[in-house]
């Protein structure tokens, strides 16, 4: 009854819904994610309220909450994005509340979810699933593709790959003319594909010299120690 007449009012078309404590997160086909909370009233009866929506419309595949203020959702476009609730909200002292850019459907004026990264698979993502065993979120594809999405919490390691990643995509395109990009590379956010890490070791004699060089001036690092953490976030992969 709570939830029915808490959502009474927006015209959406509701694929997903999962809760985690007093959050209750909802994913629409079209319009993407909405948080609502659970708060008392002045009759002490407790009622749905928003909290913070996705301020770009997705037309969502699959949705799965990572902890009480992190979900992770992908779309038909292939693209796997995840969302964090602002820090106000966190700190449940809510003073950003505005109405969403206009979609053609009412949204309730709320806070805004914060995008931390996003990364486009190639094509439609059919689940997503997280992992009891590490941090990792695995996911599926329409097609049969399966991945995972590893957490980076080593800066230096981070600026390392992401440095080696991109050095191998200009060699591969170097070497191979008709090699072409996945669609959307523009909205990858603070994501390093390891595939084209992992390419590195596939390029020519020529090239792997000049990326170890680069690699040495900028990053302080060697293709082989590169490997060597390519090898440890794989070990992470734990389902």
């Amino acid at each position: 009854k709570v939830l029915k007449s808490a959502l009474a009012s927006i015209h959406t078309q509701v694929g997903f819904i999962d809760v985690f404590e007093n959050y209750v997160w909802i994913g629409d086909k079209t319009q993407s994610v909405i948080c609502f909370a659970f708060k008392s009233s002045e009759k002490n009866e407790p009622k749905l309220v928003p909290v913070a929506i996705d301020t770009e419309p997705k037309q969502l595949t699959a949705m799965k909450v990572i902890d009480k203020f992190t979900i992770v959702v992908a779309d038909k476009f292939g693209i796997i994005t995840i969302l964090k609730l602002p820090e106000d909200v966190i700190a449940e002292c809510p003073w950003r509340t505005s109405l969403p850019p206009e979609r053609g459907v009412f949204m309730p004026p709320s806070g805004h979810l914060i995008k931390l990264a996003s990364f486009n698979v190639g094509e439609a993502v059919t689940s997503l699933i997280k992992s009891d065993f590490s941090t990792s979120i695995f996911y599926t594809t329409l097609l049969g593709q399966i991945g995972a999405l590893i957490p980076i919490s080593n800066e230096e390691d981070y600026s390392c790959l992401q440095a080696a990643e991109n050095l191998s995509k200009q060699n591969w395109q170097k070497e191979f003319a008709m090699m072409k990009l996945k669609k959307f590379e523009h909205s990858v956010i603070s994501v390093v594909d390891l595939d084209y890490v992992e390419q590195i070791e596939q390029l020519s004699e020529e090239a792997q010299i000049q990326i170890e060089s680069i690699l040495k001036a900028n990053n302080n690092t060697t293709v082989q120690q590169i490997m060597g953490m390519l090898g440890k976030y794989k070990t992470l992969c734990k389902f």
